[in-house]
């Protein structure tokens, strides 16, 4: 790995233990909190301006998945994005795991209206299954696993 890069991984990690801070209740010593946003989107650039455009989809989708647990619309958003990225780049396994932060996102949006609710779930089932199908149509068993994992998590969010 280049200097670039290498920064970019120790700028992953440092997002990495802000989010697990912040997950048991301890936040960094300037108080601020979400600083690991920041970390983590430098991380990104730098792998793209080194040309690392898979540990670039592989950050995307770990942004998307840590906004989810902070905002389940900003993460939602953020894993559509992922997708489409990972689409572009050809990155098969990093669109499944961008798919699932889709997945993910839609059934931890919740809203005081039960009928919203189970909007989101229904399109985190429809999502799923187009994943699915996308993934056995390109012969991908491992991104289509990932995909049908995805598909059971939004089917039991149904009951």
């Amino acid at each position: 790995l280049g200097h670039a890069a290498g920064e970019a991984v120790a700028l992953h990690c440092v997002a990495m233990a802000q989010v697990r801070c912040s997950a048991v209740g301890v936040e960094g010593d300037d108080g601020l909190p979400g600083r690991w946003l920041a970390a983590a989107r430098s991380a990104a650039q730098l792998f793209q301006n080194a040309k690392l455009r898979k540990l670039e989809a592989f950050e995307r989708v770990c942004i998307a998945g840590w906004l989810t647990a902070e905002n389940p619309r900003k993460g939602l958003q953020s894993a559509e994005d992922a997708v489409a990225f990972c689409r572009d780049i050809g990155a098969l396994r990093a669109e499944a795991a961008a798919a699932s932060a889709v997945v993910k996102a839609h059934l931890a949006i919740k809203d005081i209206s039960k009928a919203w609710m189970r909007k989101e779930v229904s399109e985190a089932v429809r999502k799923a299954k187009v994943s699915v199908a996308r993934f056995r149509n390109l012969g991908d068993k491992t991104a289509e696993i990932q995909a049908l994992m995805a598909l059971v998590l939004a089917h039991v969010a149904r009951e």
